[in-house]
């Protein structure tokens, strides 16, 4: 049987096949399988929200945090991948996170997703928002330095 989260994992993992033209080495980091590891350098964390609207909320607690900072220890940068339901893929990295949630130490925090017109997201949090929108096309474009393996 597959898992609810399974099936959107796929929408992010398909998106970056198609924007790595290399192989890619990624290792599963938890048992939750939210973190992972991209070519030993790139660390992943997964949300979904299987919402139906035109904006998602991604929840960041405790637990989150503390998977979190050990993914940090492991790569040399992390991509914050937020599925939007089955609209597609945003992708923060660790500086528009911490624009937008933040790294509290107990607090929960969350970051909210909105469609906006031509093909972009807009991204806000519990800390900020970003002044820019992020691509719904090429989510994973600002990482591509990291898709290249030494095979």
């Amino acid at each position: 049987m597959t898992h609810e989260y399974e099936r959107y994992y796929g929408i992010a993992f398909m998106e970056l096949f198609e924007e790595s033209k290399e192989s890619l080495k990624i290792e599963s980091l938890n048992k939750e399988r939210t973190s992972f590891l991209i070519n030993g350098e790139l660390g992943v964390y997964l949300k979904h929200s299987s919402s139906r609207a035109n904006f998602w909320n991604f929840a960041y607690g405790e637990n989150d945090y503390r998977e979190i900072r050990m993914l940090t220890l492991k790569s040399k940068e992390v991509a914050f991948v937020c599925v939007c339901g089955f609209h597609g893929v945003c992708i923060l990295n660790s500086k528009d996170f911490a624009t937008c949630a933040g790294f509290p130490d107990s607090l929960t925090s969350r970051v909210t997703v909105r469609t906006r017109l031509k093909g972009s997201w807009s991204i806000n949090g519990s800390f900020g928002e970003l002044t820019s929108t992020r691509s719904k096309t090429k989510p994973w474009s600002m990482f591509k330095e990291y898709f290249n393996t030494n095979n």
